[in-house]
């Protein structure tokens, strides 16, 4: 048996990522690949299910699964030194109904068994400006595809971003990849056709700040045809 980091070996500052690559090992809500291997068929049958792929910290879903105790919840990011704060957070507000993934996105069609989530978020992701850098999107056609595979029937697809130039092309990658846009604003705070308990309306820490700014936020919500 691989034996567990001990997180107090690397405490001190100039190991501080260390220290959150350890904890993250050790924590019941969290899992890398071969850990979910070996879980995940107690875990993703529990339904509805909601992920957020590239979810940095985690703090925007563990918010959501608070509001929802009875919905169950996955944050997936290829960096467990961020996500170790949504799982700590989880931990000290007694949230159980979510859980923590460390992978690629591009791993997802083998983690994660088809037709298994009812909503897909997607918050803030890189816009990997340079064109040559566009496939990396996480809005870009090899990940539309894995999202297809993943939703159930009439699942919904959610993708908020300050990016405006990555907004418009990923409704164009959206709408030539078989899906259908059925909301789209451009100004999420502002716009009056969105209720008050929406989810849409909770802020990751990122949003905040950009709302502090002045910046507007565009999100839609997405169909498979």
């Amino acid at each position: 048996m691989t034996e567990m980091p001990n997180p107090d070996d690397y405490i001190i500052t100039r190991k501080r990522k260390l220290y959150k690559f350890a904890l993250f090992q050790t924590m019941t809500n969290c899992y890398d690949d071969q850990s979910w291997e070996e879980a995940k068929s107690k875990i993703v049958t529990k339904s509805p299910l909601i992920a957020e792929v590239g979810a940095g910290s985690g703090l925007f879903l563990t918010k959501l699964a608070s509001l929802h105790p009875d919905k169950r919840y996955l944050a997936i990011d290829r960096k467990s030194d961020r996500l170790v704060q949504g799982a700590k957070k989880a931990v000290t507000d007694q949230v159980v109904n979510i859980n923590y993934l460390w992978s690629n996105a591009d791993n997802l069609g083998r983690l994660l068994p088809a037709g298994c989530a009812d909503e897909i978020w997607l918050t803030f992701p890189d816009p990997w400006p340079q064109e040559s850098n566009y496939r990396k999107r996480l809005t870009a056609p090899k990940y539309l595809s894995q999202y297809e595979k993943l939703l159930v029937t009439d699942g919904v697809l959610r993708f908020k971003t300050d990016n405006k130039e990555l907004f418009d092309w990923s409704k164009e990658q959206l709408a030539t990849n078989g899906y259908k846009v059925v909301f789209s604003t451009d100004d999420l705070h502002g716009d009056n056709r969105i209720a008050a308990d929406n989810d849409a309306l909770v802020m990751t820490s990122y949003e905040a700040r950009y709302i502090n700014e002045g910046k507007k936020i565009c999100y839609l919500v997405a169909k498979v045809n």
